[in-house]
């Protein structure tokens, strides 16, 4: 397998990874309500994460219909497929059977 390769599959390992890690602090964060928002940056403090980093997570769980963003702000809320996600098919994660 070519460097490049690599490089590409270990960067999207750590994204998922880490858009797990945000999507359960957010669910812990919100009490699982898809109407109670959670302010991006606190939780990128919470996690230990770069501001750049959270931006590139929150679009991916967004993409995914995990968490919705706010248009006004670093505020972001999770969905009722983010919960779902977390309590039925998160098993299915390579990194969470391993």
């Amino acid at each position: 397998m070519a460097l490049s390769a690599r490089f590409s599959d270990s960067k999207r390992e750590a994204l998922e990874r880490n858009s797990f890690i945000v999507l359960q602090h957010l669910n812990v964060v919100t009490g699982g309500d898809p109407e109670s928002l959670a302010h991006l940056w606190r939780i990128a403090d919470a996690l230990g994460l770069p501001r750049p980093e959270i931006e590139e997570i929150s679009a991916h769980l967004h993409e995914r219909r995990f968490c919705v963003c706010s248009d006004t702000g670093p505020l972001i809320s999770i969905t009722d497929e983010g919960v779902n996600y977390l309590e039925h098919g998160a098993w299915r994660r390579r990194s969470v059977r391993t």
